[in-house]
């Protein structure tokens, strides 16, 4: 007997036509006839709900699609089978997981470019944001540095910051080239955390030990250098920041307009950027529609037969065809006409009558495979059969 495939094996895949699988649901009614059923209070849009996705200061919109792996291997185990199968049910379990989805970011201004690093592949929204990531992030290396001077700390103070992470004790605020200091050290110890949070994370300390030993550690500057060019030194990262910016940035840069990435793949993308893509996920009716759409044009660009009937919308490998016209077996025809008692019937129960028959069992195995692939018959994934 032919076994069919599951489309459950794919990763835990579980499909089954809606119509089929779920219950029907009961309207509870209240015990008490005095008490008023409460109705469900109407959700009114929040005002600006939408704000984040329509605002003039997003210059991008996006689009959820299927993984191009994962329909494919649902085409090919659809057309191996024969087996019909909901759209809306293909569509729910590609959205349970996200590895089987992939996110399209636009870039809607003509004026407007995304920027994506070319050693990392991270995604920036402009450039300054991707060359202060670029002198700041673990993920990118391109900025060197050498000690220019060093000097033991002159003179009298009460306190002295102390790294909340990497426990180094740091200068006080009034000590000159403070910034340039804090700033080196958020570079070295590529700490990603804006500046003036990281100035209000630092934490004072002042007993007498710790302050003997930040003094007799010298206190260092540095000069830096973008690799590939060691002939071109800067006094400061905000230098650097500015030549990178204006004179080395398309060395390490590239433009991009459109792309797609899979929606495991958020951490690419610089913050803002995933927070915009993160709640446009989270708010599925306005994707649900388009991504239900962009399965039906998959399907049907690769010839497979998409129908709709009283339950919703199916596909199936192969066309649907009408017996009428071709001529039939004794046992066709009965199918046909156990069949058309019901508008629907299952695999196991027709076999159990045509067997009373007198139909042998493997006989109605591979009449039954012949009409389904051939497209005489739907067969759900439930084991439903229905004729064409």
């Amino acid at each position: 007997m032919n076994t069919d495939i599951d489309l459950s094996s794919l990763d835990n895949f579980d499909l089954s036509p809606e119509w089929e699988s779920e219950e029907k649901k009961v309207r509870p009614t209240p015990k008490d006839k005095n008490l008023k059923s409460k109705k469900r209070p109407i959700r009114r849009k929040q005002k600006g709900e939408l704000k984040s996705l329509k605002s003039s200061k997003s210059f991008l919109s996006f689009a959820i699609t299927p993984n191009l792996e994962i329909i494919q291997t649902l085409k090919e185990k659809i057309k191996l089978t024969g087996i019909t199968y909901s759209i809306k049910e293909i569509a729910s379990v590609i959205t349970d997981r996200k590895e089987r989805l992939n996110i399209k970011i636009i870039v809607n201004e003509p004026d407007k470019i995304l920027w994506k690093c070319k050693s990392s592949g991270k995604i920036y929204s402009s450039k300054k944001n991707a060359v202060h990531q670029a002198v700041y992030s673990k993920e990118i290396s391109i900025i060197e540095s050498k000690t220019l001077e060093q000097q033991k700390p002159i003179g009298n103070f009460s306190y002295v910051l102390e790294c909340p992470f990497t426990k180094t004790l740091l200068p006080p605020t009034s000590l000159h080239y403070f910034e340039e200091i804090i700033q080196h050290h958020i570079f070295e110890n590529k700490i990603e955390k804006p500046y003036d949070d990281y100035i209000t994370a630092l934490q004072k300390v002042s007993e007498e030990d710790k302050l003997t030993d930040w003094k007799e550690n010298p206190i260092k500057r540095y000069s830096y250098f973008i690799k590939g060019y060691p002939e071109v030194e800067f006094q400061t990262l905000a230098n650097v920041e500015i030549a990178l910016e204006n004179k080395y940035f398309k060395e390490f840069f590239t433009g991009v307009k459109n792309f797609s990435l899979s929606a495991t793949n958020l951490e690419i993308l610089e913050p803002n950027i995933q927070t915009e893509v993160k709640r446009f996920f989270s708010m599925e009716h306005l994707w649900s529609k388009d991504f239900f759409v962009s399965i039906v044009i998959n399907l049907k660009r690769s010839k497979f037969c998409v129908f709709k009937n009283e339950r919703g919308s199916f596909v199936r490998f192969g066309s649907r065809k009408k017996i009428q016209d071709s001529p039939t077996k004794e046992l066709t025809s009965q199918i046909l006409l156990d069949l058309s008692n019901a508008s629907t019937l299952s695999k196991k129960s027709l076999i159990k009558t045509l067997r009373k028959k007198n139909f042998q069992l493997e006989e109605i195995v591979l009449e039954l495979r012949w009409l389904v692939k051939e497209g005489y018959l739907n067969e759900y994934s439930n084991g439903m059969l229905e004729a064409n």
